[in-house]
């Protein structure tokens, strides 16, 4: 929130946030006091009366308030609609001004040294998720190479295909455990970009994601699950197949 009016004939800051609040959420409990974030300049290019050659400039203070969440009776002159979100959503989201992403890029409920913790556990954790999808596909192609190999029939692997939907079910969930981290990873990123500028013109922190065509977006985990659950389907209706035949023949 900003404060609409600060009197430059001797009115407070202080004074101007109350009046605000006061005007505009006045059937709102507001919880505890407002919290200064800063301030932040706003340029447009064009001005309130339309005239050519000149811009807008604001100077906003900004201050953070705390409300209930729920329907609440907000103001409509001059906004018609509302919406809910994470600080982490609507930082991420396209729709949301870049002027309402920096006052939520400093928010003092995350500290430059709080996001670069989560950056860092973030990256770790994709580390070790991203090493087990890998080895995955490995380890349970070599078990099934040695359970054809031990067993002593062809339809012995009719089980043993059925403990591989079992295996598969655990492998999903660790890609979509992959997929939520590089998520909540991606917010972090545009977190820190939001807080540290570029330097000379170059992004100071990489965002990876944005270099990718169309082929590289796709995600690697999801392209494993399809491969192993096809070629698990493949084999389990043949050896189903096969084991149907055999016991007619039998018959």
């Amino acid at each position: 929130m900003s404060p609409a009016v600060v009197s430059a004939g001797g009115g407070s800051v202080n004074g101007a946030v109350a009046a605000t609040i006061n005007r505009n959420l006045a059937d709102i409990a507001v919880i505890g006091e407002p919290t200064f974030l800063g301030y932040y300049d706003h340029v447009y290019p064009t001005n309130f009366f339309e005239e050519k050659g000149y811009g807008t400039q604001y100077v906003a203070l900004a201050f953070l308030i705390r409300i209930p969440r729920g329907d609440l009776p907000l103001p409509n002159k001059e906004h018609r609609e509302y919406r809910w979100f994470s600080i982490a959503a609507a930082l991420s989201d396209p729709s949301v001004h870049a002027y309402t992403k920096a006052f939520l890029s400093s928010s003092p409920l995350y500290s430059n040294g709080e996001i670069l913790s989560l950056y860092s556990t973030y990256q770790e954790a994709i580390s070790y998720y991203t090493n087990i999808v890998w080895q995955f596909p490995t380890a349970l192609m070599a078990m099934n190479i040695v359970a054809w190999a031990s067993l002593p029939g062809i339809l012995w692997m009719l089980p043993v295909s059925v403990l591989n939907f079992g295996l598969l079910h655990a492998f999903f969930k660790l890609v979509r455990n992959q997929r939520t981290v590089i998520d909540h990873l991606r917010i972090v990123e545009t977190l820190l970009a939001a807080r540290f500028p570029p330097y000379q013109g170059n992004p100071v922190i990489p965002m990876w994601t944005r270099q990718y065509g169309r082929i590289l977006s796709e995600h690697s985990g999801d392209i494993l699950k399809g491969v192993l659950i096809v070629a698990n389907l493949v084999m389990f209706i043949f050896l189903l197949a096969l084991a149907i035949f055999v016991i007619s023949v039998r018959a």
